[in-house]
C-alpha cells in the first residue's frame, strides 16, 4: 500500500489527471492542489504562490515544467 497518495495525486494531477486533481479536492489539499496548477503555468496558481512568498515553489514548478517538457518527445528537435 501506498503510505502517500497525496504524492501520487499530485503526481497526476501535474500531468492533467482529473481524477487525480479530484481526489487531490476531496481530500483538500489545496496548496498541491496550487502547486500542480503552478507546474502546468496556471496564471492564478503563479500569482497566488508569489503573493505568498513562496518563490521556491515557483522555481520547483518551472524546473518541473521544464522537466516534463523536455521528456515528451519531439521529433522537430535534433538530438544533442
Amino acid at each position: 500500500a501506498n503510505k502517500f497518495p497525496q504524492l501520487a495525486a499530485l503526481d497526476g494531477a501535474i500531468d492533467k489527471n482529473p481524477k487525480a486533481y479530484e481526489w487531490l479536492k476531496t481530500h483538500k489539499m489545496d496548496f498541491l492542489l496550487v502547486f500542480a496548477d503552478a507546474c502546468n503555468e496556471r496564471q492564478p496558481a503563479l500569482v497566488w504562490l508569489a503573493e505568498n512568498n513562496l518563490e521556491i515553489f515557483l522555481h520547483l514548478a518551472q524546473k518541473i515544467k521544464k522537466f516534463r517538457d523536455n521528456k515528451t518527445f519531439d521529433y522537430h528537435k535534433k538530438p544533442f
